[in-house]
């Protein structure tokens, strides 16, 4: 088994997690999108299904599986969630997890629990005076210099982890 977490295509993205398992003579490649709450991005279950498929023209694997994880909330309530061909719910994974003994499990369970919670109270942010005006300024910055660029931004207060703003032409 080889698990690579965050693996990064230039051209098609990233796959939260890739598993390659050997079964006989077969390689098979599981790409799993793992959500908590995150916005889904658009077509990423099909960017998904493109990188399996570069992974059998490249012989990283004879076939492949799109899996997305996340709590049951979510792929309940999320249009995206319910595009990809296999999801298994957070509450699945702890169930598993909880009615099988040993100290990894445990572990395993009070992960996967906090996860659902989070997904349940949100996330919290704690405000960054530094980020939140890059943001700021930077926002002002495309308006002005770029207006016909659509970016995505929202005001309010940012935190030290706050991602790259996302953009799209159009």
């Amino acid at each position: 088994m080889f698990v690579e977490l965050s693996k990064t295509d230039p051209a098609l993205g990233e796959s939260d997690i890739t598993v390659t398992l050997s079964a006989g003579d077969k390689r098979i490649g599981f790409l799993i999108e793992d959500k908590v709450d995150a916005i889904a991005m658009p077509e990423q279950v099909a960017r998904y299904t493109l990188r399996g498929e570069r992974g059998i023209s490249d012989s990283l694997y004879d076939e492949f599986y799109v899996f997305i994880a996340a709590p049951q909330k979510y792929l309940s309530e999320n249009h995206e969630a319910a595009k990809y061909p296999n999801r298994v719910s957070y509450e699945e994974m702890l169930s598993c997890f909880q009615n099988t003994d040993g100290r990894r499990n445990e572990f395993q369970a009070q992960k996967i629990s906090h996860a659902i919670k989070k997904q349940k109270t949100g996330y919290q942010v704690r405000e960054d005076a530094a980020v939140t005006e890059f943001w700021r300024r930077y926002a002002e910055f495309q308006k002005t210099e770029f207006p016909d660029v659509w970016f995505l931004y929202s005001d309010g207060i940012k935190g030290a982890n706050a991602t790259w703003p996302r953009c799209q032409s159009g």
